[in-house]
């Protein structure tokens, strides 16, 4: 189960900016926990959201959750209004070819 839950509190320097919290829970497991979270900052102007992180707790690693979760970012920001931060780690960036956001021979390095 995945929810996309809006931060409230005002940007300090722009209300064109809507920040997002989204949060992943493994049913029936937690329903108190996220076994992951994204945070995607959105420019509410020119309609393009930048994923900041997914991070995915070390007990729920390498089953598809972290996909799970950027397929319905990219569902909700599709493409190419979808951008992410720079400087991805090699598991961040195999993520992003998994779903054909970056090419194989794409590097942030």
């Amino acid at each position: 189960m995945i929810y996309f839950r809006e931060v409230t509190e005002p940007h300090p320097h722009s209300d064109l900016v809507r920040f997002w919290h989204i949060e992943h829970y493994d049913e029936p497991f937690s329903k108190l926990f996220p076994s992951a979270v994204a945070y995607v900052m959105e420019d509410v102007s020119f309609g393009i959201a930048h994923l900041n992180f997914i991070f995915v707790a070390d007990l729920w690693r390498r089953q598809g959750i972290g996909r799970e979760m950027l397929q319905a970012i990219m569902k909700r920001w599709p493409q190419p209004n979808l951008r992410w931060i720079k400087g991805m780690d090699e598991a961040g960036q195999g993520l992003l070819r998994s779903v054909g956001l970056i090419d194989e021979d794409e590097s942030d390095h």
